[in-house]
């Protein structure tokens, strides 16, 4: 018997090693969906009218920020978010309705992340990290200035 188990150490050994270094290997790509899970704002406001400004986006906007990335291996994008507006001389916010939506062309240059937006005919470019499988991007907001969003990878690496 001990000589069975110190003769299959070997096999089982390497039977599990090819497969370990080919997941190692593998690239991370921007093509995936992905919801947000973070977003912190580069002025503290105070959105939610709770009478204290906080730069964590999530934390004024509690159960409301429902923003969608899709980024599709044909290279179309797709970008949904809540509608923030600016009313009164004070932020509005609406939690349901309506979506403010953008869709176009993406591509990267380097580490950013560039959209083409087919609704306003702009040039978006959003510089990337990855964390993990996650992605988290800087953009600029005219309502929010200067955002750090981390989205959650919700479609598996291929």
């Amino acid at each position: 018997m001990k000589r069975l188990l110190l003769f299959s150490i070997p096999f089982l050994l390497f039977a599990c090693s090819n497969d370990d270094v080919q997941r190692g290997k593998q690239k991370v790509t921007l093509k995936g969906s992905y919801v947000m899970i973070e977003g912190e704002m580069e002025t503290p406001m105070d959105i939610n009218g709770d009478g204290v400004a906080s730069t964590n986006l999530m934390e004024e906007l509690p159960n409301c920020v429902e923003w969608a990335l899709n980024l599709s291996s044909n290279f179309f994008y797709s970008y949904r978010t809540n509608e923030v507006a600016e009313v009164n001389g004070g932020l509005e916010f609406n939690c349901f309705f309506p979506h403010a939506y953008s869709s176009g062309i993406w591509t990267e240059d380097g580490d950013v992340l560039v959209l083409f937006d087919r609704n306003d005919g702009m040039e978006y470019r959003w510089p990337y990290t990855f964390e993990g499988v996650d992605l988290r991007v800087q953009r600029t907001d005219t309502l929010f200035g200067n955002l750090n969003i981390l989205f959650d990878r919700t479609t598996p690496l291929h």
